[in-house]
């Protein structure tokens, strides 16, 4: 069985590559621009939901996919114009192993999800929280409740098809 969420995302750039900037630009479809902001600004909210460094963190780990010790982020803070405590620096490592985004063994820390992982739970998020789950309430915000285009229609065709 196939995940959704890699669905979902794949999904968001077939449409995008075929409509996005035609509704954003176009003056007669002032609902599809609103659903598409609303849509955005929902999937900037969830992921906002990671603090600065939060996401600084993640981001460090998933670029260099090394264990990293506190003292080695505190280190990497205070080189990179981010004057940190490392008691700060610590509190963040415990809250996000808190929060399942981090795992510790020997004083060391890592991802518990890799980047494509913790986009796809996103995805997931989203499509749960704004969408009851539904891919075609998805679709169905994302267009405005319009016609797709044959290109759109076409690669959605293709991407199903390769999933059978």
């Amino acid at each position: 069985m196939v995940p959704c969420a890699p669905i979902i995302f794949i999904i968001i750039l077939i449409t995008l590559q075929c409509s996005v900037l035609t509704l954003l630009h176009s003056r007669s479809n002032i609902r599809s621009r609103k659903a598409i902001v609303i849509l955005f600004e929902g999937i900037l909210k969830m992921k906002l939901e990671l603090t600065e460094t939060e996401t600084e963190i993640l981001n460090y780990l998933w670029d260099n996919g090394e264990w990293t010790s506190a003292a080695e982020f505190w280190i990497y803070f205070n080189e990179n114009g981010r004057p940190s405590k490392r008691q700060t620096v610590n509190t963040f490592l415990t809250r996000m192993t808190d929060k399942g985004l981090l795992v510790k063994h020997d004083k060391k820390y890592m991802y518990a999800l890799s980047r494509k992982e913790y986009e796809q739970e996103l995805a997931k998020e989203v499509l749960s929280e704004m969408f009851d789950g539904s891919l075609k309430k998805f679709l169905s915000s994302l267009t405005g409740n319009q016609k797709i285009t044959e290109c759109e229609a076409e690669d959605l065709k293709k991407y199903i098809d390769d999933l059978a």
